[in-house]
């Protein structure tokens, strides 16, 4: 089965080496150089000889906040607040939240004098400035000694309508209107305040609460009322209110097509996988096929997907991206995956029913359920289609995962709507992400270009997204037995003795 839209994992290849120890790396001279250029595709790479170092003084800071509406100096200008009254909230500002600027681009002073403080940091806003959580009954003494410190420039109070996602916005006019929302609990909330929360949230959406959830990094709540969005935003307990992401999967990556087979060719490593586990969430996996042989370590996990099932029962998309990683090839050895002999786990993602991409929970929780079982990398090759360049609350989890688990690689695929932007939550500034590039194979465009359908960032804070590109188009792998909607056409005759292909 070929995939016209693909993202193609390669860092994969140079972390999933079986050597432990360090390996000293020589430049590379020019006869080596031409010598790495493939005789067979069109090389348009640049090999960079001789790579230095070098050491860059941090960035003076340019006084300036970034808002959700506009950049402003604090020190001249008010923060602009929003169209707080027009949308209905009942105040200004969030009265326990504060932003505190520093005087530097380093900002490690400010936030260990705050540490020795006793104040809790939430979160962190461009340019050089923090978000912090104070007691009512402590507000003034505490802001008048943070005032005090060398390397405090500002401190102001948070407006509220920072919180709410501006696709919202046009939403919160219209009465009656039920809209799903994903709510960031503040990192600051004790035990009660999220009990608290939680139980509120479902008391106001009545029946519907059996579909919702809440966890100290997410609280997902099914048709609500608009309403429901003025009083979050200038509750203490909420970090951010944002629209439920509408999941979609991005097409993936196998290794002669993507040059997994060249590049192994070039080192004396046999990077097969062997001794890894990676992690795996998609739409469901064609378990019994013969590519996988006794490598999934695990029953498929539910325990974040929508229903009980782990059959790949429509696309086929989580059986394809599996086998394009870790395929072995014993039913067309030309369909190889790039880490062959590595064991995976899977977290099932789809509703059988219809199709539908859903997650139960936060990522870092399943991040962490990953982890915990030997995973040191878990891809996803699936994002919201709503969302697009957000910074969302899933981005944000995988931020918080990756701070407590640095040991582990998420990787993202960064979705497939070309110029349009990159999709939420590849938007996580600790997340790798990973666009597509052509390969040339059945006809498709020449090797060595960004593919016209890879989403391209920059995010819509101005990050640079994706991380890296590699061959990700008309990949050939494996078709899950059951899949009534599979896409793509046929790449190869052969099959195993249980006629799949």
């Amino acid at each position: 089965m070929t995939s016209s839209k693909a993202i193609y994992f390669a860092v994969l290849l140079i972390l999933l080496s079986p050597i432990s120890s360090t390996i000293s790396m020589e430049t590379i001279d020019e006869e080596r150089a031409q010598s790495m250029s493939s005789p067979t595709i069109e090389n348009n790479w640049v090999v960079l000889h001789n790579p230095s170092i070098g050491n860059y003084p941090i960035s003076e800071t340019s006084g300036l906040i970034h808002s959700p509406f506009g950049k402003f100096d604090p020190l001249t200008e008010s923060p602009p607040a929003g169209p707080w009254e027009k949308l209905g909230l009942s105040e200004y500002n969030d009265g326990r939240l504060f932003i505190v600027q520093s005087h530097s681009s380093d900002l490690q002073e400010l936030e260990d004098s705050l540490n020795l403080l006793g104040i809790q940091i939430i979160d962190h806003f461009p340019d050089d400035s923090v978000l912090i959580s104070i007691e009512p009954w402590r507000t003034g003494d505490q802001i008048d000694t943070i005032q005090e410190l060398n390397h405090v420039r500002w401190v102001g109070q948070f407006p509220a309508m920072w919180k709410i996602s501006n696709s919202l916005y046009p939403l919160m006019d219209l009465d009656g209107t039920l809209v799903d929302l994903d709510i960031t609990p503040s990192p600051s909330n004790s035990p009660d305040d999220l009990s608290n929360l939680e139980r509120e949230l479902f008391e106001k959406t009545g029946e519907l609460h059996l579909q919702s959830h809440c966890d100290k990094y997410l609280c997902k709540v099914k048709s609500a009322k608009t309403s429901l969005i003025s009083s979050l935003a200038t509750d203490f307990r909420v970090l951010r209110v944002e629209m439920g992401p509408v999941l979609t999967i991005h097409n993936s990556n196998a290794s002669i097509i993507s040059g997994v087979d060249y590049a192994r060719s070039l080192s004396e490593l046999d990077l097969r996988g062997e001794g890894e586990v990676i992690g795996i969430s998609d739409t469901g996996l064609d378990v019994d096929h013969g590519d996988f042989g006794n490598r999934l370590r695990n029953p498929i996990y539910n325990l974040f997907g929508p229903d009980s099932s782990g059959a790949d029962s429509n696309t086929g998309h989580g059986t394809h991206v599996t086998a394009t990683l870790l395929g072995d090839g014993s039913g067309d050895s030309n369909s190889t995956g790039i880490v062959p002999e590595s064991t995976f786990h899977f977290y099932q993602l789809e509703v059988d029913s219809s199709g539908i991409l859903a997650r139960w929970g936060s990522l870092y929780d399943m991040f962490e359920h990953s982890f915990l079982n030997d995973a040191n990398i878990h891809t996803n090759s699936w994002g919201s289609e709503n969302l697009v360049g957000e910074y969302t609350s899933d981005s944000r989890s995988i931020d918080l995962f990756a701070n407590d688990y640095p040991e582990m690689l998420v990787i993202f695929s960064s979705g497939d709507m070309s110029n349009s932007g990159v999709a939420s939550p590849s938007t996580a500034k600790n997340s790798l992400t990973v666009g597509a590039s052509t390969t040339g194979a059945f006809g498709s465009e020449p090797a060595g270009q960004v593919s016209d359908e890879s989403s391209s960032g920059p995010t819509s804070d101005g990050r640079i997204k994706p991380e890296l590109v590699a061959p990700g188009v008309m990949i050939c792998s494996a078709r899950a037995q059951e899949a009534g909607l599979a896409t793509g056409g046929s790449c190869s005759e052969s099959m195993h003795t249980d006629g799949t292909t």
